[in-house]
């Protein structure tokens, strides 16, 4: 994606690092409480079950996703990951439980393959998806 032009952000609980299962220290760009997903074009969730039971049981975290949703933004999950997003969608009262249509994507596999990857690029470029199931009736 950073190849293809895209500024990467990291948005996290808190300010400050976090920690990959490798170990590397990653710099939070910026905190849950403080941001908005209005702000960005895109969020991608990645897979990592600690990361996501963390994420789950944080109303911020769930509240971003939800709200991206509702602006038409493209949402990715991969693997784990999509555990958050079912949560917004439960949250946010969609019918099945689950946000459904263009722009929501998700993949296995621990390395995104190719075409989760120009899925994703795809929907970041067509910047919102208006029409999508539900979209203005999912958050009062």
């Amino acid at each position: 994606l950073e190849a293809g032009g895209a500024s990467i952000k990291l948005i996290a609980p808190r300010l400050g690092e976090i920690t990959g299962s490798d170990g590397k220290k990653i710099k939070v760009d910026h905190s849950l409480p403080t941001v908005s997903s209005v702000l960005f074009d895109a969020v991608f969730i990645p897979a990592g079950q600690q990361s996501v039971d963390a994420l789950s049981a944080d109303p911020h975290a769930v509240l971003f996703v939800k709200e991206a949703y509702k602006h038409g933004k493209a949402i990715a999950a991969s693997d784990e990951g999509a555990t958050l997003v079912a949560m917004a969608a439960r949250s946010g009262g969609a019918p099945d439980g689950k946000f459904r249509g263009p722009g929501v994507i998700s993949g296995s596999g621990k390395k995104a393959n190719d075409a989760f990857v120009k899925n994703f690029s795809t929907a970041v470029g067509k910047h919102r998806f208006p029409d999508r199931p539900d979209i203005n009736a999912i958050i009062a």
